[in-house]
């Protein structure tokens, strides 16, 4: 057997090859059609790699595991019953449970074509294979942990027009919060937190218009902005 290396699918090579040599003395991982296969031995030819379905829900990265799929037949030229009659060690080991996995599909005739051979009793075998993720190297924390917090405070108020008549509907935006809510019936509006220590800066939108209003950084009390929104 040709050196297969020491990657992931070079290693499903060595694994699957491993295997057969405990139901056949001949195994070749390779074209089954080259010269020098052995006639009246089991080839191994890998013809795709896919991607085993995986589990997540873990915080460390899993290896990717995937599947290494070889097409295993006599090698050289033996067809017919020759070719069939040694698939049978390899179908009762698969059955009597192995790490590969026989798929019972038809072997393509184009892999034939590609191959330069007629078609014979055929096996299409999974071998799995994983890649080990690099994890990023995390740092260690040698200090104490301090979390930076941001003192807020609630601001309320009541939005009127000209004689101080409420105007509701008219939405108060909060640009630093990214948040807005609509006045009530009342001209009343709220908002749960804002930053404390400066002003607040409030856009109000309505009537086709917008304004816009500054509050001090010491309103604790419901404040009273006055535009001159029509109400309608």
């Amino acid at each position: 057997m040709p050196d297969p290396g020491s990657g992931p699918i070079a290693r499903s090579m060595t694994d699957l090859a491993a295997w057969l040599s405990t139901v056949d003395t001949q195994v070749w991982i390779g074209d089954p059609g080259a010269d020098d296969a052995p006639a009246g031995g089991l080839c191994a030819w890998p013809v795709a790699v896919q991607a085993e379905q995986e589990v997540r829900g873990s915080l460390l990265r899993q290896p990717m595991r995937l599947l290494v799929r070889y097409l295993v037949t006599a090698g050289g030229q033996v067809v017919g019953a020759d070719a069939a009659r040694l698939l049978d060690p390899v179908l009762s080991a698969a059955a009597a449970g192995a790490s590969v996995t026989v798929v019972f599909e038809p072997v393509p005739v184009e892999l034939w074509r590609a191959l330069g051979l007629r078609p014979r009793a055929a096996l299409l075998v999974d071998v799995p294979a994983q890649v080990e993720r690099a994890t990023p190297r995390v740092p260690l924390v040698r200090g104490p942990l301090t979390v930076d917090g941001t003192p807020m405070r609630s601001l309320s108020g009541r939005v009127v027009g000209p004689g101080d008549v409420p105007l509701a509907g008219i939405r108060v935006e909060a640009p630093v919060l990214g948040a807005s809510t609509y006045t009530d019936n009342g001209g009343r509006f709220a908002f749960g937190g804002l930053p404390a220590g400066g002003p607040a800066r409030l856009v109000l939108v309505g009537r086709g218009r917008q304004f816009e209003a500054e509050v001090g950084a010491d309103a604790d009390a419901p404040v009273l902005i006055r535009c001159d929104f029509e109400e309608a």
